[in-house]
């Protein structure tokens, strides 16, 4: 088997399905397992949230546990005026294909067709087609309506954003998973003085893991004020 592996280099450990908070999106996360692990009906599933949700996660979670389970799967951004054909001609054809960021090819009739293509391909070989965007698929107004039925023809889902328990629940949780606690004070000051999205709030555990490993420091209130 062609093991092939596209992934970003934000692709690691922390990318995990464990190791995200699922809230109130347990049936999407249920549905991802079962696309990447081959034992859902539909090969296509798409899902949409606002910026930060942590849809990028999800799609590196899956590329996650398709590695663990050797199989083939690629991470495809749509970035770029024009897709790099090369780059989608060497993704097997019965591969778990993760697109990031489908939004940006509302715009560009190059990437509708070039991801028509790949749907295809991949229906045919019995690969299996994960698609993120920041809308819904009726408010891109694609112009390949093909495209457009066979994304929703899946299901398509939306990824709720936490409750103020949940986004605690989660950054406690991501916490724990690198390795140290966060107070209630701690979380409590974070949660008043930092922006309140999850992507800034996890690069914000990044960067008290780094510094407090660094300098050897209790991860207190002073010292979230010091990075702060």
């Amino acid at each position: 088997m062609n093991r092939q592996t596209l992934i970003p280099v934000s692709a690691d450990t922390e990318s995990s399905f464990s190791s995200f908070h699922a809230g109130r999106n347990t049936e999407l996360l249920a549905e991802l397992r079962r696309m990447v692990r081959g034992v859902r009906a539909k090969p296509v599933l798409y899902f949409w949230g606002e910026a930060g949700s942590g849809k990028t996660h999800l799609l590196n979670a899956c590329c996650q546990l398709a590695l663990e389970l050797g199989a083939p799967h690629a991470y495809l951004p749509v970035d770029g005026a024009t897709p790099e054909h090369a780059r989608l001609e060497q993704i097997a054809p019965h591969a778990l294909v993760c697109i990031d960021d489908f939004q940006a090819a509302a715009a560009s009739d190059s990437w509708q067709v070039a991801l028509f293509g790949l749907y295809e391909k991949l229906h045919n070989h019995a690969g299996a087609l994960v698609v993120a965007s920041d809308r819904s698929v009726g408010a891109l107004n694609l112009g390949l309506k093909d495209l457009e039925s066979r994304l929703v023809s899946g299901g398509v889902f939306r990824l709720a954003r936490l409750k103020e328990e949940d986004k605690r629940a989660a950054l406690k949780a991501r916490a724990r998973h690198k390795g140290f606690e966060l107070s209630d004070p701690v979380l409590q000051f974070i949660l008043t003085h930092f922006r309140r999205d999850t992507a800034s709030l996890f690069a914000l555990l990044e960067r008290i893991d780094n510094a407090s490993l660094a300098e050897q420091r209790k991860i207190t209130v002073p010292f979230i004020k010091s990075l702060l």
